[in-house]
């Protein structure tokens, strides 16, 4: 069995094309390189952050190492996502312990941009694998990280101004006025 696992971080990227564009690309790996597995498409944490490991602990990731735990899910099947990134946007070390997780239980992944199977035996025995994975982590991180302190210093300047007197945001209830 595949197991197809999309994911986007905020409310607002609802309305973009992000889980399409994972659907399409896991549907066509299917096809080419699934090797007539079926595949199971309701794997969507949609609005759910993987900063922090937030995806893990609540939603259709969490669900999913719980189904991993209770040997819900048959060793040899395959999780596939469009990057190591979609599943992970903690801390590096935490990263790879979810991977290490999910590989342990006899789960392969797949990733979808690189085209990458990481399996218990090559993460193992081939050193660029595991190094490469953990790079793709730790940029998934520092991204999310970046972002994070970012945000926090903009609002912590709109609070500033807002206590000069400025206005804090142009967006008000219809019935205000600034």
């Amino acid at each position: 069995m595949a197991y197809s696992y999309t994911r986007f971080s905020s409310e607002r990227q609802r309305h973009g094309d992000s889980v399409r564009r994972q659907l399409e690309a896991v549907e066509e790996w299917c096809k080419q390189e699934g090797g007539g597995l079926a595949l199971d498409t309701s794997l969507r944490d949609e609005g759910v952050p993987g900063y922090m490991g937030r995806n893990a602990k609540v939603g259709a990731l969490a669900r999913f190492l719980k189904a991993i735990e209770a040997g819900m899910i048959a060793p040899g099947s395959v999780l596939v996502v469009e990057n190591l990134d979609r599943l992970s946007r903690n801390e590096p070390l935490e990263g790879l312990d979810l991977l290490k997780t999910i590989i342990k239980a006899g789960v392969e992944i797949v990733t979808l941009h690189d085209r990458r199977r990481y399996t218990r035996e090559n993460l193992s025995r081939d050193v660029v694998f595991l190094i490469n994975a953990l790079l793709i982590l730790a940029r998934g991180y520092e991204e999310s990280d970046t972002k994070s302190k970012r945000l926090a210093a903009s609002w912590q300047n709109k609070r500033r101004a807002a206590a000069q007197g400025r206005v804090f945001s142009s967006w008000i209830h219809p019935w205000l006025r600034v």
